[in-house]
């Protein structure tokens, strides 16, 4: 699944649009990058000069995403909390759902007593139970996030067993409906056992479902031959987003400056640039890394401020004495 986080640094795309990054900066803002330094280093694994920037890029990101929550660890800002998984129903083959030409399934609310945006719910996998068997049916997720987004999955479906479609959906709204048209497609049923109790109790810490019928939430306990499995995360991804802007998004881009450098002195392509280029690389590589120590020393220093004013499930803010780990 995508992520905030693939276009914190664009690479700007010379045969058409290049979508903007999230920190405004791309890595041909660099002065040392440009495409004929790029094709230099290019070879069978990457084949063009942009393909491994774009690899430096989400190599830095990721190595970046590291740094930031072993810093965390060490200060005991991590919770220690368990992504139990919860089943939201139970196939009963015997009680047939016959076919009707509407959306239907269920739907999955996040836990309100979950605190902030970090802690996320976490759909692993899709189970559907058909009747007959049938070719190209669409599974959609939609997620009520940012004024509502479809996700479309197009599957083929056995009759009379359980299908299993493994999606790794990260839900990043209140909640989000998994359902199927059942125009020609009979179900058995997914009778729900996960959802509010007396009083609005809550089965989990994480969330609970409700049925949904022909584009409705609905009061009822039926699934219409869906089930799926759930958990809650927290999503750090989102946190380094919103810090994307600021002295964040320098960083990512100065430590994607280096991996590339470092492709760049340890290719083994022998062209003019590579011969006589490969010890300057090396010196102005070392400036770059101490440029970026320095940037995230002060990013780090700066990070109790900005956890101490967070409310989130996924921070917890008692006792900070910070480290970094640079």
């Amino acid at each position: 699944m995508a992520s905030c986080l693939d276009n914190i640094i664009s690479v700007k795309n010379l045969c058409g649009e290049t979508e903007p990054s999230l920190s405004g900066l791309d890595l041909f803002d660099a002065p040392e990058v440009s495409t004929k330094v790029l094709a230099m280093a290019a070879n069978e694994e990457f084949i063009t000069g942009r393909n491994l920037a774009i690899s430096r890029v989400e190599l830095a990101t990721k190595l970046i995403k590291n740094d930031l929550q072993s810093v965390m660890a060490a200060n005991n800002v991590l919770p220690n909390l368990t992504d139990i998984t919860y089943e939201a129903a139970t196939f009963k083959t015997g009680v047939v759902i016959p076919a009707l030409a509407v959306n239907r399934g269920l739907v999955l609310y996040r836990s309100p007593k979950i605190k902030g945006s970090l802690r996320k719910t976490k759909i692993h996998n899709v189970y559907v139970y058909p009747l007959v068997n049938a070719t190209n049916v669409t599974l959609n997720i939609y997620d009520e996030y940012a004024g509502g987004i479809l996700n479309e999955y197009v599957v083929d479906l056995t009759a009379n067993q359980i299908n299993t479609f493994d999606v790794e959906y990260l839900v990043r709204g209140k909640y989000a409906r998994v359902y199927i048209n059942g125009d020609s497609l009979s179900f058995a049923s997914s009778y729900l056992t996960c959802f509010t109790g007396c009083n609005g109790s809550l089965p989990n810490e994480c969330g609970y479902v409700k049925s949904f019928y022909n584009d409705k939430q609905i009061e009822g306990k039926e699934g219409y031959g869906i089930n799926i499995d759930f958990s809650c995360v927290c999503d750090y991804d989102e946190m380094l987003c919103g810090l994307a802007k600021g002295v964040l998004g320098n960083i990512v881009w100065l430590k994607s400056r280096w991996e590339l450098m470092q492709s760049l002195i340890h290719t083994d392509r022998l062209n003019n640039w590579t011969v006589y280029n490969r010890e300057e690389a090396k010196k102005f590589a070392e400036d770059l890394n101490t440029e970026y120590i320095n940037a995230w020393n002060t990013f780090a220093n700066s990070l109790p401020s900005i956890v101490e004013n967070m409310r989130d499930s996924c921070i917890w803010c008692r006792g900070i004495r910070w480290q970094v780990n640079l």
